[in-house]
């Protein structure tokens, strides 16, 4: 073989292996904080950790993506129960689920609706209806404060 023609072919055979190694090479995993909640439970404990915050005086607290923690948990609830909906239709965290909403839409005031999912959490799930119906009071002075 000629000095042009064996570059060519090892110029040729690096190609291939660096185009077969390239080929088998899978995408890397995803971030998982960017992924989309995976159960109730993720969503709750978020919930929890932040209602003790004192959203009058200091700025609600922010996700990873910068948003209202509040307002994205919501989100994320509402999209689990869309997205498992069928997992979910025994109704088993139905209470859970409307508690948490509660929280959520009492820290973003809107108040009457809050007042709406305590009412309904306190109906589906007896350990959480004393602080349901306590939340429920709660949220319906404070609506009734912000009409006058």
């Amino acid at each position: 073989m000629s000095p042009p023609v064996s570059r060519k072919l090892a110029t040729l055979a690096l190609l291939l292996a660096a185009s077969l190694l390239g080929a088998c090479r899978s995408t890397p995993e995803s971030d998982p904080r960017y992924r989309p909640s995976e159960n109730v439970l993720e969503v709750v404990a978020v919930l929890r950790r932040h209602v003790p915050d004192d959203t009058y005086r200091f700025e609600p607290a922010r996700d990873f993506a910068g948003r209202n923690v509040y307002r994205a948990s919501l989100i994320r609830l509402e999209n689990l129960e869309r997205v498992h909906g069928d997992a979910l239709r025994a109704g088993h965290m139905d209470g859970v689920l409307a508690f948490a909403k509660a929280r959520a839409l009492e820290r973003i005031r809107a108040f009457s609706l809050a007042a709406e999912h305590y009412r309904r959490a306190a109906e589906l799930e007896e350990p959480l209806a004393l602080e349901a119906l306590r939340g429920a009071a709660a949220c319906e002075a404070l609506d009734e404060a912000a009409e006058v």
